[in-house]
């Protein structure tokens, strides 16, 4: 029976159950020696560690990379993943970006003093050549090929180049856009740097408060404008008459009884003054210039001041 039971107590050659496997532990630990490098750290920014899990972060950059090609991912903080890859060259491809669940991040390197500069899905057809004198003619150091981003799993160029470049100490960011000559016409295209961000932003603030300084410097201008154009036009239309064009401009003109009826009469008050310094008083009842000293009183035939008011004054024209 001894060796029934050694027989059938063999697994798949007889009937019994055979000897239990002993499970094998998971490892949670790495035994072999690698390499990890700052140069080949990246930091995917503006992601949430607390939705997006490490797993995703890796699956997705092995995509682009290549398998095991990611050595180490750490949380930095609540926005970012810190991420080792095995060669400079795999952490290059992946400073244009990446796209983890269906949504794009922006990589930058971690201890790096170049800046990778991608320009987004600009025409194949034109030249690295112009990307490079581009960058050149703004002092900016080249220190890599131009690199042309793949689609996933092929070798078919999607539209987006990479270089890295140094900047020189008065550039702290690019322009968004640059402009590529595409024919006969001068078209924008995306222009994206690690550490853009950051300077931008502050950039775009700065502009946009001297904009507004100058909005509102430019409406109190136009305000004084109008305001001044309409004192104008009043000035204009009123029939204020300037002091010098007050003076009295009659012709010496005579009626017919040789009276002089230019210059403005002098009332009977003053006439009575006048007499009053030469020891005289004379009573006036009224205006006597214009009757070339005659008093006016009731007796006086009506019929012969109607033709002496009726007269009208000729004055010599402004």
């Amino acid at each position: 029976m001894t060796g029934a039971n050694e027989y059938f107590g063999k697994g798949p050659q007889g009937f019994g159950k055979g000897p239990e496997k002993v499970p094998k532990s998971k490892e949670n630990y790495v035994m072999e020696i690698k390499r990890y490098s700052r140069d080949c750290t990246i930091r995917v920014i503006g992601i949430s560690t607390e939705n997006v899990q490490a797993i995703s972060v890796i699956r997705a950059i092995e995509h682009v990379t290549g398998l095991n090609s990611v050595l180490a991912v750490v949380k930095d903080d609540t926005s970012s993943y810190d991420v080792t890859l095995d060669s400079k060259s795999n952490a290059a491809k992946i400073l244009s970006g990446v796209e983890i669940l269906d949504k794009d991040y922006e990589c930058s390197l971690m201890y790096s003093d170049t800046t990778v500069v991608s320009f987004m899905y600009i025409p194949a057809f034109i030249d690295d050549d112009d990307i490079i004198d581009m960058l050149r003619d703004r002092g900016i150091k080249i220190v890599s090929p131009v690199f042309r981003r793949v689609v996933p799993g092929t070798q078919v160029a999607d539209g987006t180049r990479f270089v890295k470049c140094v900047f020189p100490p008065h550039i702290i960011a690019l322009p968004w856009s640059m402009p590529f000559k595409v024919g006969k016409n001068t078209k924008y295209y995306k222009c994206v740097h690690n550490n853009q961000t950051k300077e931008s932003e502050g950039l775009v603030d700065n502009i946009h408060n001297n904009k507004i300084e100058l909005i509102v410097e430019a409406a109190v201008h136009m305000e004084n404008i109008v305001q001044h154009e309409t004192r104008k036009r009043k000035i204009a239309n009123s029939e204020i008459i300037v002091p010098s064009q007050m003076k009295n401009t009659d012709v010496d003109v005579k009626d017919d009884d040789g009276v002089d009826i230019s210059a403005p009469s002098v009332s009977a008050v003053e006439e009575e003054k006048k007499d009053e310094k030469t020891g005289k008083k004379v009573k006036r009842n009224g205006d006597s210039t214009l009757l070339g000293g005659k008093t006016v009183n009731e007796d006086l035939d009506l019929e012969i001041l109607i033709p002496i008011i009726g007269k009208k004054r000729k004055r010599h024209p402004l």
